[in-house]
């Protein structure tokens, strides 16, 4: 049986799930899931201010009803002020091999950091 090598709040890994951050392979649910749950309870934990966004994955497909839902939400949460419509670089430059093997060993050494406390 695979051991479990971290529990943190809602999420547990075994071994399987350390070992395919070793490699090229496509992460498993569990990887994914702790990390929701390390940045909802760590770093978006720590900010003040209460914001909302959205993301369109699908470059302005969604914007049309991103905004029907906006609209609706401003009734119940109100609004501070208008904000422009940011359209940040696309991520996709930051999608290379280095950056993703970075990216792994930095979750690599977050898991056995955790592990420890």
């Amino acid at each position: 049986m695979d051991p479990v090598v971290l529990c943190y709040m809602d999420s547990r890994l075994w071994q399987l799930d350390i070992s395919l951050l070793d490699s090229a392979s496509w992460l498993k649910v569990h990887v994914i899931g702790l990390a929701f749950e390390y940045l909802a309870n760590t770093f978006w934990f720590i900010c003040e201010i209460k914001m909302a966004f959205f993301i369109d994955s699908y470059g302005n497909s969604n914007s049309f009803h991103a905004k029907q839902v906006a609209e609706k939400l401003e009734t119940f949460l109100g609004r501070k002020g208008n904000w422009p419509l940011q359209q940040p670089e696309s991520l996709l430059q930051l999608l290379i091999p280095t950056y993703i093997t970075k990216k792994r060993e930095e979750w690599k050494d977050l898991i056995a950091r955790l592990d420890k406390n």
